[in-house]
């Protein structure tokens, strides 16, 4: 399969908005409740952790499947970036909702598992958990992490195609994640009960 092939039907496969449908099946219209955002965290408050969980875990797919099969067909780490690129961008601003979508954190951990393995990604996740437990605001957690994956491309892998790709979308998440970034100033931002 050609590479240009893949990452179209990569974008346009993310850009499925996963966390909306789901929500407008019991008829709520996601982008009106709480953030307006449609990704896991908004439909864990319209919802409950049941749907959010099922939300993440197709938002993560978003990022798995379009990788693992570029994986599957490429060596090249430039197109396999690329099509990861593609599914985060489809996340984040899909065709489909006039591209208004989520944050982009679960669909780039889907590309992050398929690219650095199970290992690393298991340790990433424990890192993660630390984080959340001590500072209990999923948004803040979800930047540090952003931030701590470009250097995990780039030192335990040695890999400039996914530490350039990775450090475009840690700046995208930070861009998605800007109105948390204000209430984390003002201390303001939700925080979790854990």
């Amino acid at each position: 399969m050609n590479v240009f092939f893949l990452t179209v039907i990569s974008y346009f496969a993310a850009s499925i908005p996963f966390g909306y449908l789901i929500a407008k099946l019991k008829k709520i219209d996601i982008r009106k409740i709480g953030s307006g955002n449609i990704g896991a965290t908004n439909v864990n408050r319209a919802l409950g952790l049941r749907y959010a969980l099922v939300v993440a875990m197709f938002d993560m797919l978003k990022g798995i499947i379009p990788t693992l099969t570029a994986f599957l067909l490429f060596t090249n780490q430039q197109y396999i970036a690329l099509v990861a690129f593609a599914a985060f961008l489809g996340h984040i601003f899909p065709v489909y909702l006039k591209f208004k979508g989520g944050k982009g954190v679960a669909t780039f951990a889907g590309t992050f598992l398929v690219i650095a393995g199970i290992k690393v990604f298991f340790l990433t996740a424990i890192i993660w958990l630390v984080c959340l437990y001590l500072t209990k605001i999923m948004s803040l957690t979800n930047l540090v992490l952003s931030v701590l994956i470009p250097f995990i491309f780039l030192i335990v892998m040695y890999s400039i195609p996914y530490f350039i790709y990775s450090m475009v979308a840690c700046i995208i998440i930070f861009w998605s994640h800007r109105a948390n970034i204000v209430r984390i100033k003002k201390k303001t931002e939700g925080k979790l009960f854990i």
